[in-house]
């Protein structure tokens, strides 16, 4: 934008300087003054001129440092959300491994209690047969001691 408006104010002065000597030639010849005055105009735009392309080179090395660190920025951004696709991908994974862990608690906890009121019915049964054969041990006993003492 710089260069083009250089370029434009360039193009002016050279048209300026170009068309001045030939309107002053026919009519009227320049005093010293205006001759120095020209001159110090002169000098004063290629001031001028030199200024705005300073300032255009520095723009356009601002302008590239800036266009990398966009890029460098662009760059990390991609590796951030890469990473970040990751992080989502392995939280999944996680939940998924969380849920069959879940999953898998639950079934042994039921398979737990399954064992266990079929232990506390075996030894329900064991007790009752227990109690039955030493009801039977103790009945033949008493009979077995009544039968001796008749």
């Amino acid at each position: 934008m710089k260069a083009k408006k250089l370029r434009l104010l360039l193009l002016a002065l050279c048209f300026c300087l170009f068309w001045l000597p030939s309107t002053c030639f026919g009519s009227r010849v320049l005093t010293e003054e205006q001759y120095q005055r020209l001159l110090s105009i002169s000098q004063r735009q290629e001031e001028i001129s030199e200024t705005l392309n300073n300032e255009l080179n520095l723009s356009e090395e601002q302008l590239t440092k800036q266009q990398n660190e966009l890029t460098a920025c662009r760059n990390e951004l991609a590796k951030v959300k890469e990473s970040l696709e990751k992080s989502k991908s392995q939280s999944e994974e996680l939940k998924a491994s969380l849920k069959k862990a879940e999953d898998s608690q639950k079934k042994a906890e039921e398979s737990l209690k399954a064992y266990q009121k079929l232990m506390e019915s075996k030894l329900a049964t064991a007790k009752r047969q227990r109690n039955f054969w030493s009801i039977v041990a103790a009945t033949s006993a008493v009979i077995a001691i009544y039968g001796m003492v008749n």
